[in-house]
């Protein structure tokens, strides 16, 4: 299945193509020291294909045993790989061989008022590439603080939820969305893709949040997703760039709370793909 995203592309859905090959870099948004985020990604990511080659297998079983034959296994390429932030510019991605499919920018644990607009210039980069220059871009998530970073690099502004504690610097004092909770899924009406297939019937999903800090304004070019009462933007997209940004934590998921491994699997179907 190919449908149309943007000028310079298109994208696969190719978890109906039989997903086989994904090369993800983690960019790790810590500041001084790694992010822990960034290791729980990889190590989340590594649950995920096992958890989706055997939904996979178990779907195509139950085809095959319908029609009297034996469904012959699936199984996923899966490489991982994490890299700091300030590497990551367009230079960087260029000389990548093999080239990712994917990458995810994983929270941070520093606020964002530590970083200089120095520490920035290499995403800012790797971000405001040419959309005509389809060697640059693969598909892009922003994980909480990745997210944050994403809004910033396009001109949106970040801070704490909400101080309650007057004369406080940091986290501390402030409010914060922690655990499994509510969020209220959004019309998504400049492209039929969203990280979102699938779950759009149930009207909110249910994942798990880790943050005291939000994206204040939507950036230029972007469209709100999703929503809280707690933080109005849970979730962007880009209309017409694939790059997508969430809040909360996907990767966090469990057989309780199924919805993260059902964004992460949309998020891997798509793969950038040159148009003639």
């Amino acid at each position: 299945v190919v449908l149309s995203f943007c000028r310079w592309c298109s994208l696969v859905l190719f978890g109906n193509l039989g997903m086989e090959v994904v090369r993800c870099v983690i960019v790790d948004t810590g500041l001084e020291q790694e992010s822990p985020n960034a290791g729980e990604i990889r190590d989340a990511l590594e649950k995920w294909r096992k958890d989706f080659e055997q939904k996979q297998n178990d779907k195509g079983q139950n085809n095959e045993e319908g029609e009297g034959g034996q469904a012959k296994k699936k199984s996923m390429d899966l490489t991982i790989s994490i890299v700091p932030f300030r590497q990551t510019d367009r230079a960087w991605l260029l000389y990548q061989n093999p080239r990712p499919t994917h990458i995810i920018f994983s929270g941070q644990i520093d606020p964002w008022e530590n970083y200089k607009a120095e520490d920035m210039r290499a995403v800012r980069c790797l971000l405001s590439s040419d959309i005509d220059d389809v060697q640059s871009l693969v598909p892009i998530l922003g994980i909480c603080g990745g997210l944050q970073l994403i809004a910033q690099v396009f001109g949106s502004t970040v801070s704490v939820m909400q101080r309650q504690v007057p004369g406080t610097s940091g986290y501390d004092g402030c409010i914060s969305e922690h655990g499994f909770l509510s969020v209220n899924l959004l019309p998504n009406p400049s492209s039929s893709l969203t990280l979102f297939e699938g779950l759009e019937g149930k009207g909110s999903i249910t994942v798990k949040q880790s943050h005291y800090e939000e994206v204040k304004q939507v950036p230029v070019g972007f469209e709100i997703t999703s929503s809280s009462d707690l933080c109005a933007i849970q979730s962007l997209r880009h209309t017409r760039l694939p790059i997508f940004g969430v809040q909360f934590h996907p990767e966090w998921y469990d057989s309780d709370h199924p919805d993260g491994f059902q964004i992460l699997s949309n998020f891997f179907s798509l793969v950038a793909q040159p148009r003639s």
